[in-house]
């Protein structure tokens, strides 16, 4: 029996708490690998998408759910709208938060024209788009909808990871799980202003 997207976040978050970074970081990577969502509202179509370059829509829509993208989760809206040679989805995520490190969430949005990426260049224009290069997603509505999606450069980052290579480059440093602390040394004492030498006060 496969676990469920809400015991694979439980077990990350047991992971993270018990102070353990290795194990905590290749949980964040395991997440990573995995796009679940449910949604609500007005709409009725489907889209998919095969690698970043590749995609389609069908219908139209404009719903509100819960979002579990990697190791983000929130609540947000989702759009799409197409006629499978032209369409687009967008995820906003206005309430997505990261149960591991503390990176700002990038909303993904997906325009296609004649099944192709469009424009291409941003499959490669962040570290996030270039990590969902080769993701496969599916989805539907129909008042209520459904999507589900992997991600196999994450499941590659996941894997390399066990040998501490960062293909993704998401494993949070030491520096971001703390908050800031004081400067290395201690408070540092303010600066005094020079004194002028003796017998030189009146001179010009």
């Amino acid at each position: 029996m496969r676990p469920t997207a809400p015991a694979r976040v439980l077990v990350l978050l047991v992971l993270t708490a018990s102070g353990c970074r290795y194990a905590a970081d290749r949980g964040g990577d395991f997440a990573d690998i995995f796009r679940l969502g449910l949604s609500i509202g007005p709409g009725l179509d489907v889209h998919a998408q095969a690698t970043g370059l590749i995609g389609t829509a069908l219908g139209g829509g404009s719903q509100w759910g819960f979002d579990i993208d990697g190791r983000y989760m929130g609540l947000g809206t989702r759009e799409s709208q197409g006629n499978i040679f032209t369409g687009s989805t967008h995820l906003t995520g206005d309430m997505m938060g990261s149960v591991r490190g503390g990176e700002k969430y990038e909303s993904p949005k997906r325009s296609w024209f004649m099944l192709v990426r469009y424009p291409p260049t941003e499959a490669f224009k962040t570290g996030s788009e270039r990590a969902r290069l080769l993701d496969v997603e599916v989805g539907a509505s129909a008042i209520v909808g459904a999507h589900v999606g992997v991600s196999v450069v994450e499941l590659l980052d996941f894997v390399l990871g066990f040998t501490t290579l960062d293909l993704c480059g998401d494993d949070p440093e030491p520096a971001e799980l703390q908050p800031a602390g004081p400067p290395p040394g201690g408070p540092q004492p303010a600066s005094v202003p020079a004194t002028p030498a003796a017998g030189t006060e009146g001179q010009k």
